[in-house]
């Protein structure tokens, strides 16, 4: 029975699954995956979760830190600042989510809602398949 192993960095035969926050470009052709799974998240919900994990992250983990704390409220100048950067990474987004929807020409491609999985995580693994 082959084990399950999951990987950011290392690609050999026996990984199964590999996680990555990076564009097509950058594993297709080093990696030459039989199948592409894309968990899209809503892009509010994506852009605000990153959003407070970078405040967290600068801020030395108030709250607990990491994708694991919210922030409470923003200061003036932290309002101000999400609104520059998520212009900026909205556009960054939809450029992510557009690179991968063109892997469907190559490659097996396979849209997975982050919602679907929060609220159903089992039926949703199985569509996986």
């Amino acid at each position: 029975m082959l084990s399950l192993v999951f990987s950011r960095r290392f690609f050999a035969p026996q990984v199964l699954a590999w996680k990555a926050h990076v564009f097509p470009s950058q594993y297709v052709d080093n990696y030459r995956p039989a199948k592409v799974v894309l968990l899209v998240r809503h892009p509010i919900a994506a852009l605000w979760s990153e959003f407070q994990r970078r405040l967290n992250v600068e801020a030395g983990s108030r709250g607990g830190g990491g994708h694991v704390a919210s922030v409470e409220s923003l200061s003036a100048s932290e309002k101000a600042s999400f609104k520059q950067w998520s212009k900026c990474m909205s556009c960054r987004w939809l450029q992510y989510i557009t690179a991968h929807l063109q892997l469907a020409q190559v490659l097996p491609l396979k849209i997975l809602l982050f919602e679907r999985l929060a609220k159903d995580t089992a039926n949703a693994m199985r569509e996986v398949r």
